[in-house]
Formats: structure tokens, sequence, C-alpha cells
């Protein structure tokens, strides 16, 4: 076990800051936050609407800062999420995770704020880029972390965490959550034992051969597995947890001064898919939503880019919420299904008047198609027609990828009747039972692996471990290995997220056959 100096720790005199004397941006204290469609046209989502406004305008935590005083809550909270991810791979558990999910879920682990020269006067404008060379970079980065120590063990952390800009939303984030719960329950097990030692009495950490004394013996394992001795994982949780509660009082402050975005472009949308006539949500889910992406975007900002954070965040609540819009159905229509439905259902109503949506639509499919210059399948029409009427889909429905497929393959049911926009949405689940016996009855033990009919065992566990366990597909990887590079007995593939992803697609298709589930 190796020891740290304080030098080596994260300086603690960079946080959240002050917050007590609020500079709010002029443009914002106008009385409306966004204009609203009639009252008469929308009741609920205009009630809904000024509520949120009006308590928007009351709270001045609500209202909208200047730019520089966003910019100076980024730069500490940036700050402070470093600092975290520094604590955080000076425990050698932490690093050899990171090396793993480098090697076999890079995913967007890193990144570098890269600056151009734009237009004529070359102005200069920097942004974040993700590439696989970055990732190889730092992996070579990773591994000399694990042999050296010291002042240069914390300049490649600088370095991984400040020039490599290590992910807050897919790393440090979730190893902070996880280290800091082991770390909690060991501490609370030792001061339990603490209140049992007598005055003039000494507690030993190093254990005893009667193992009597259990504690030490998880202290001193949870030591070997972080590489520290305990003394010292105790001042680098304390500190992590410090930089964590300011970067999450920085997060709030962002988010609760940013929020009329979240109700402008959350209306919005509502507004252009249908407002009460969309059975498939209300006003309030396009309203979490965005507040979603709101949140997201605190987390995922890094200082020092170009764009403000309110154009990023910007950005991010209208892709969640449009994202939503078109993923958000009773039936599963592909995006590039719902794209072409929405460019038909925004075209019909500005032509058609308002009042003459609730009649059947007399509008030609070949009208349409020849005025929005694309080709409209009859089935896509149907979906157009219904979206405009609020009549809502029943059962899952799927096809290919792409704008060239035959969407007119799609198969699904289709209500008739029109529901009650209070009524839930009508569904078709399988039953659960049913599927599990189908699954029992495909697993053979000398299946192959391109058997067209069978399972393999190894995909049965697969299987089990995801939708009976509920564990994710990596865990399962992991699980798998036990956290080390193996391959499959079956196939000699590397198991990896993907990997267990593909045979648990290839399972469930099985299942779709023998069931006679037409997709």
């Amino acid at each position: 076990m190796s020891n740290i100096n304080n030098n080596q720790l994260p300086e603690l005199d960079f946080l959240c800051g002050e917050d007590e004397t609020p500079l709010v941006d002029s443009r914002y204290k106008q009385e409306a936050v966004v204009s609203m469609p009639k009252e008469r046209d929308y009741p609920m989502s205009a009630a809904s609407f000024n509520y949120l406004s009006a308590e928007l305008k009351r709270h001045p935590q609500y209202q909208i800062r200047t730019p520089e005083q966003q910019a100076t809550w980024t730069k500490l909270k940036t700050h402070n999420v470093r600092s975290i991810g520094a604590c955080m791979l000076l425990f050698s558990n932490v690093v050899d995770e990171l090396i793993i999910l480098c090697k076999t879920d890079p995913k967007r682990l890193f990144g570098k704020l890269v600056t151009k020269f734009v237009g004529n006067d070359k102005a200069e404008t920097s942004s974040i880029e993700y590439k696989s060379e970055y990732t190889e970079e730092a992996l070579v980065i990773l591994e000399k972390i694990k042999e050296t120590s010291g002042d240069e063990k914390k300049r490649l952390i600088d370095m991984i965490t400040t020039e490599y800009n290590l992910s807050y939303v897919l790393f440090i984030k979730d190893i902070y959550e996880l280290m800091m719960d082991e770390y909690l329950k060991i501490k609370s097990f030792y001061e339990k034992e603490l209140t049992k030692v007598g005055v003039g009495e000494v507690y030993s950490l190093l254990g005893c051969d009667d193992d009597s004394n259990g504690c030490a013996e998880i202290i001193n394992c949870f030591e070997k597995k972080v590489g520290l001795d305990w003394g010292t994982i105790c001042v680098l949780m304390r500190r992590a947890k410090i930089f964590y509660l300011s970067s999450e009082e920085l997060k709030l402050r962002l988010v609760t001064t940013n929020l009329r975005a979240c109700l402008k472009t959350a209306m919005y949308h509502y507004n252009i898919t249908g407002g009460l006539r969309n059975v498939n949500f209300e006003s309030n889910d396009l309203i979490a939503e965005a507040s979603v992406g709101l949140m997201h975007a605190a987390d995922m900002y890094i200082h020092g880019n170009t764009a403000r954070f309110t154009t990023y965040a910007e950005n991010w609540i209208r892709l969640k919420v449009s994202r939503y819009t078109k993923d958000n159905n009773t039936v599963r229509i592909p995006i590039h299904v719902t794209d072409l439905v929405h460019k038909i259902t925004n075209y019909i109503r500005s032509v058609v008047p308002t009042e003459d949506l609730k009649k059947p639509i007399t509008i030609s499919r070949e009208s349409v198609a020849e005025a929005i210059s694309r080709d409209i399948k009859p089935l896509v029409w149907q979906v157009a027609m219904n979206r405009v009427a609020g009549i809502s889909l029943s059962i899952s429905c799927s096809t290919s990828d792409g704008d060239d497929s035959d969407v007119g393959e799609m198969t699904f049911d289709m209500v008739t009747e029109k529901s009650d926009i209070t009524s839930d949405s009508i569904t078709s689940n399988v039953d659960y039972s049913k599927a599990m016996a189908v699954v029992n009855a495909l697993v053979k033990n000398d299946a192959t692996h391109n058997d067209r009919k069978y399972i393999t065992t190894e995909q049965y566990d697969f299987f089990v471990k995801c939708f009976i366990d509920l564990q994710s597909n990596r865990q399962i990887a992991i699980d798998y290995g036990d956290g080390d590079f193996v391959k499959s007995e079956s196939t000699g593939k590397i198991v990896n997220t993907k990997y267990v992803r593909d045979e648990i697609a290839k399972v469930i298709e099985k299942i779709q056959n023998e069931m006679g589930i037409v997709l």
C-alpha cells in the first residue's frame, strides 16, 4: 500500500462560491416568459403554463443570470468535477476499472477542447471533440499511473482529468457513488465497533489470528483493494464528497436559473404536436423531459467551450423533448417514420383550418406527397391521419432502419375509436409466463452459436440475468469474466457489453419466431 501527501490532493479553495448578490439578466425581467396560444384552444396547457410562469417570476433563484455569472459557475463546477475524478484515480482499483472500460466499452470517455479559426476575421472557437485516438492515448497514461507515485502520478492524473476531460456522466459520477457507498458501509461498521471499546482499551486495525476482529479484516481487505491505508482513504473520500456537494450546488444554480428555457421549449413542441389532441403525452411530460435535458447539460458542459451554457443547454433540451415526442407512442414507431409523420401533420395543419381538423380530412395522400416531395406509403399516411385525429395505436411494431426501408411492410393494430384524453393508452402485452416457458423450451446444451432455432446455455444465462436479475449488459459482461478479459467458450469472442447485447437480441428474436409474433 502507498501513501499520499497533501500536495497530491486537489485544493479545496475553489468550490461553489457565494450567491448573495444575484446578477439578473435584464432581458429576462419582462413580465411574460414566452408567448402562449389562446386559452380557448389549449385550456389545460395555458393553465399549466400560467402557473409555472408565475412561479418562475415569483422566486429570484429562477431568474436567468448574466452570461458572466453563469460562466463563473460553470468554471467552478468543471474544476470540482475534475477534482472528484482526481481523487478517485488515486485508488488503484478505480484505475483498473477505467482501463477495462477503455478496452471493452470506450464510448465517449475522453475528449479534448479543440480551438478552431472560423470566418475571415479568424475568430477563435473552442469545442469538445471525442475521438477514438484520445482513448488510446489515455490508456497509455493510465498504465503509467499504475507504475508511478508522488508528483509524477499527480501530473498524469491531472492530465487525464483536465487535458483529456474524463467524462463525469459516463465514469466519474458512477464510480464516486459506488466507492462512497462502499466506504460509508465500512465506516459505519467501524464506528459501531469503536463504541464497544472500553476506556483505556486500544482498537487495532491489524486483525488477529482468531478472526475475532471482523471489522479490521474488512478494512484490511478494502485497503488492499484500493492500494491505500485507511487514514488516507478517509481523507480522500471526505475531500471527494466536498467537491461533489459543491458541484451539485452549482448544478442546482444552473438548472434553476434556466428553467424558463425548459418551459418554452416544452410548450412549443407540445403545441406543434397537436396539444390536447395528442393522446400519447401531456404538457407536463414534456416539461419534465426538458428538465432532464437541462440537468444532463449541466453535467456534460465543460468550461472553456465557446458556446455559452444557455446555448448548450437549449440544444440538449430541444433534443430530449423532440426525441420524446417522436419516440413516446403506444406503438413503437421508428424515428425516420415519425419524422415523416410530423412533416405530413405539420403540412395538413398549415393548410386545413383548425376547426376543420375535428372533421374527417378530405385532402388526398398524393397531393400531400407532392407538396412535401416525399413518397408516402399507405400505412404511414394512416398513422399521420390518426395523429391528426387523436387516435391511438395499440401494439408494438418495428421495421428496418433507414429511409429506404419498406415502411409498407410495417404491421400493427389500430384502435378505430377515438380515445378519451384522460383515459389510459391501450396496450397489448405478451404473457410473461408464456415467454419464459418458450425460453426454457428453446435452451439446449448442445446448441451452437449459429443455431437457427435453439439457444445456447450462454445465451440463456445472459437472458435470465438481464430480465430476471435485472442486470445491465455491462454488469453481465463484468460478472461473466469476473472483471477480466475473457472469451466466450462457444464463440471465442471477447465478452463485452456489445457481445452481451447482441446475444440477448438473438434470444428475443428466436422467442418471437417461436411465438409467431409478426414484426
